[in-house]
């Protein structure tokens, strides 16, 4: 099968590469995802020669999963709505973060109204469907040069069954209004569903499952429910004929490039990654965050996780949870044109061939007053200026022999010390005929030249990562500068990444914000000031308190 060539297991990884297992979210279209990791995510029989010890395991962060359990309490323990969240708030929702509970019992209730509204339109028209308790799974066996390939394809979420009908309703943390559906993932599901056999065997293991007897249906149907507010809407409904057109037309293809996907691409998904430590694309640097010993398990950190935890611990869990957030609670002028500028540099930095940056011409102009709108007159007039400053400092107009340039370029580095994943989000990874260079640029009124490294520990984060060649360009090789677009014109500072001084003074920053957050485990909420401006504030009773003060 021609899916299978150029795919190799690579070093660090055993097991058996011939089980294929595909789920929906696996074909879903995401620029993000690695192709490595996913690879090896559709092949369960493959894991990490050397795994991470049990009782260091990371945490699941699956927040659906109080929800399922509430919904199965309800579905198949005969509770009402009622007495199954009672039952679970004396049990279950104790293992679990307050607002993290908060969440779950606030999901519940709107999948209930969604349920009730789709339950009433099936009824409209002489359906009814009933809860099944077991998974839904399809395989085959395919044979490449001799050997057995099993393919297996299953689906998660809420599964019923009725008189010739079959239904999926899939579970979204936010709202599914306005949400645009990828028709591959939906053909998957869709195809699933139509050809559907129960799961006897264990349904997460390695070895394959074990199904029971087919059962032909007429009607295939597949729902998203948005828990945020109890939005749905149908994503599929017809025969099993036309589900598995929808398969062959939108997802096969899909399929097949997961299997064989082999760049790298570094990002939140390394930290489960059985790859880590030894891929090409993610430099091992031990020592890096200046810990002596790693915390209770392997975690992820930016500094936007450790300017976050010092706020408050609460939110970098949550964050990790994927539950809904509100924007625009912490939402400032400031940083609304702070992010009115770096979409428009972006933009430019972006552009095919590359170009020099100049200021914005009227149409230009129109364009950051537009997605400045809301700001005062005043601050959407200095984002304008500050996209005009940036022209005098700009590296592809001061090196006009750019060579290469990266915007928004995700750079990700492992300390095995503190078994911590590092993840870092330059502005601008540029090189020139001078070599390569990390620019951060921020926006702020003034630029004052006081404690750098500490007001802004991007750079030194920066600075260590260069100093310790998890750059482009090797050990120092890589400069690490500041651009600020201030009110009174640009600042462009540059920092010494091989002076002893500047990385030992790098490192007391960023081992500061790392110290605490990496031995917490319960990140319990920290009622403050910040809760007022805090995107998870309805889900914590800790901003709730601090509201009712």
């Amino acid at each position: 099968m021609e899916y299978l060539n150029g795919w190799t297991v690579p070093e660090g990884v055993s097991g058996d590469p011939n089980l294929l297992r595909f789920r929906p979210s696996h074909v879903r279209a995401d620029a993000r995802a690695c192709p490595q990791r996913l690879a090896l995510k559709v092949r369960p029989g493959l894991s990490a020669t050397d795994p991470v010890p049990r009782g260091r395991a990371r945490p699941s962060t699956y927040a659906l999963a109080p929800v399922e359990r509430l919904l199965d309490s309800r579905a198949f323990d005969g509770l009402d709505d009622e007495a199954a969240l009672t039952a679970w708030k004396a049990s279950s929702s104790r293992k679990l973060h307050n607002a993290h509970a908060r969440w779950a019992a606030h999901a519940f209730r709107h999948y209930l109204r969604a349920e009730q509204e789709i339950d009433a339109g099936l009824r409209a028209e002489g359906a009814v469907v009933e809860p099944v308790s077991h998974g839904w799974a399809r395989k085959r066996t395919l044979t490449v040069d001799g050997t057995p390939i099993r393919h297996e394809e299953t689906v998660t979420g809420r599964r019923f069954d009725g008189a010739g009908i079959r239904e999926l309703r899939l579970l979204r943390h936010g709202s599914v209004d306005g949400r645009a559906p990828d028709t591959a993932e939906i053909g998957l599901a869709a195809g699933v569903v139509a050809s559907a056999r129960r799961v006897l065997g264990r349904a997460w293991g390695p070895g394959g499952y074990t199904l029971g007897a087919p059962h032909p249906v007429e009607r295939i149907r597949v729902v998203e429910i948005g828990l945020a507010d109890g939005s749905h809407q149908i994503l599929f409904d017809g025969t099993g004929t036309e589900a598995h057109v929808a398969y062959t037309h939108d997802t096969e293809e899909r399929l097949w490039h997961a299997a064989r996907g082999t760049g790298h691409a570094p990002g939140d998904d390394c930290v489960g990654c059985p790859l880590l430590g030894r891929c090409p694309a993610v430099p091992s640097v031990p020592g890096l965050l200046g810990v002596a010993e790693p915390g209770p398990y392997r975690k992820v950190w930016s500094v936007k996780t450790g300017r976050s935890y010092v706020r408050c611990p609460a939110p970098t869990h949550l964050d990790e949870l994927r539950l809904p957030r509100h924007w625009e609670s912490e939402e400032t002028s400031a940083t609304k044109r702070g992010r009115v500028v770096h979409s428009w540099l972006e933009a430019q930095h972006r552009r095919t061939p590359v170009t020099a940056c100049a200021p914005p011409d009227a149409e230009g102009e129109r364009g950051i007053l537009e997605a400045a709108r809301g700001l005062p007159e005043p601050v959407a007039r200095l984002a304008v200026q500050m996209t005009g400053d940036h022209a005098l400092t700009c590296p592809i107009t001061t090196h006009s022999a750019a060579l290469d340039v990266r915007p928004e370029e995700t750079v990700v580095a492992f300390d095995p010390t503190a078994d911590v994943v590092v993840i870092a989000k330059a502005d601008l990874l540029y090189r020139t005929e001078r070599g390569w260079t990390l620019r951060e640029t921020k926006t702020t009124r003034r630029a004052d030249e006081g404690g750098v490294l500490e007001r802004y520990p991007q750079m030194a984060l920066g600075v260590l990562l260069s100093a310790h060649g998890a750059l482009p360009g090797g050990t120092g090789g890589c400069r690490v500068e500041l651009e600020r677009l201030t009110a009174s014109g640009p600042v462009l500072k540059e920092f010494g990444v091989t002076d002893p001084v500047i990385v030992a003074r790098a490192r007391r920053v960023i081992t500061s914000l790392v110290e605490e957050w990496l031995k917490d485990t319960t990140h319990k909420e920290k009622p403050g000031e910040d809760c007022g401006s805090c995107s998870f504030a309805r889900w914590c009773p800790g901003g709730e308190k601090k509201a009712s003060r």
